[in-house]
């Protein structure tokens, strides 16, 4: 019941994405609340694949395809690397501060 839940979910994250940065105009930067959504994403590939592995009908439709290996679990890691990529690019970019506070004078 939980992983249905899940999957009707799944449009939810894209919308609110969109309604985010395009209607709101908030900046597409590193935020450590971006992991919030990347281990959920990998614990329902993980969850998809074991339901596959028990045959579950809806499970199956959407874990299996002629993709090599399982889609989510790619979708899942390209979305890890995509946050861990930003999180080292913004905190070791050239000209930007280290993240330790100013000296005061």
């Amino acid at each position: 019941m939980l992983w249905s839940w899940a999957t009707l979910l799944i449009p939810v994250l894209p919308a609110t994405g969109v309604w985010r940065h395009l209607r709101h105009r908030v900046p597409l930067a590193y935020e450590p609340a971006l992991w919030c959504i990347v281990f959920p994403l990998g614990m329902y590939a993980t969850a998809t694949a074991h339901l596959t592995a028990a045959h579950l009908a809806a499970a199956q439709r959407i874990g299996a395809s002629t993709l090599p290996q399982r889609p989510l679990a790619w979708v899942a890691l390209a979305a890890w690397v995509a946050v861990g990529t930003r999180w080292l690019t913004g905190r070791w970019a050239p000209g930007r501060p280290s993240g330790r506070p100013a000296a005061r004078a």
